[in-house]
C-alpha cells in the first residue's frame, strides 16, 4: 500500500483536490486501493518489490 501511494502520489493528490471529492469519497478510495493490493499472489508481489528495491521499474 505504501508503494502504491508513494508511486501515485500526484494522481492521489489530483483526486483529493477534485471539486467532487468529498468526505464520502475517501472510504471509497481506500477500499479501491486495498482491493488492488490483492491482485497479485505472494510470488508476484515478491518479484515486484524486489524490482522496486533494485531501482528497476516493475511495470516494464
Amino acid at each position: 500500500m505504501t508503494y502504491i501511494t508513494r508511486e501515485h502520489a500526484d494522481d492521489l493528490e489530483k483526486l483529493r483536490s477534485a471539486p467532487d471529492f468529498t468526505d464520502r469519497s475517501l472510504p471509497l478510495l481506500i477500499r479501491a486501493l486495498r482491493s488492488g493490493v490483492d491482485i497479485f499472489n505472494k510470488e508476484e508481489k515478491a518479484t515486484i518489490v524486489g524490482l522496486a528495491q533494485a531501482g528497476q521499474n516493475p511495470t516494464n
